[in-house]
């Protein structure tokens, strides 16, 4: 998420990752343009190893919205593996 924020104008990839991840539609932030005129969908998830302790400060509302956008982002992903 850092690195395509520096490289993109797109605002939706600005600020921190809570706020980048959990708005996601349908677990993907889809069009987003990067400098070198590339258009690219992308589905910003946190690092698995739990430092960032982004799953486990999560809000019982919240940890069901994450549910729902990782479900999302697994199904996309599912789509794009023949």
């Amino acid at each position: 998420m850092n690195f395509l924020s520096k490289i993109s104008k797109d605002n939706r990839l600005k600020g921190n990752l809570k706020s980048v991840f959990m708005s996601q539609e349908n677990g993907m932030l889809n069009n987003v343009e990067l400098e070198m005129g590339l258009i690219v969908d992308v589905a910003v998830v946190p690092h698995p190893s739990g430092r960032n302790m982004f799953f486990v400060n999560a809000s019982p509302e919240e940890k069901g919205e994450i549910a729902k956008i990782l479900d999302s982002i697994k199904e996309n992903i599912g789509r794009l593996i023949p």
